[in-house]
């Protein structure tokens, strides 16, 4: 497993713009791949790229996490 992911600067960029935009002050970044099962033969067309998750935070409501667009890689 690969815990590294190479996504488009202006991408990153945009979506950074706009965690800050929405007030954001905290955000979880997860790096969201396909669970392969050993022995099983997938379709190319079956597996996902990698991506980026994001959900982010404020201070006012820490515990209540809103859900962001997915960067896939580059």
């Amino acid at each position: 497993m690969s815990f590294s992911i190479t996504v488009n600067v202006d991408d990153l960029y945009k979506m950074a713009k706009k965690l800050k935009d929405d007030n954001m002050d905290t955000v979880n970044i997860m790096l969201l791949e396909d669970e392969l099962e050993d022995g099983v033969e997938y379709e190319e067309d079956d597996l996902l790229p990698p991506a980026l998750a994001f959900t982010a935070y404020t201070k006012d409501s820490p515990e209540i996490g809103i859900d962001y667009e997915e960067i896939e890689e580059a």
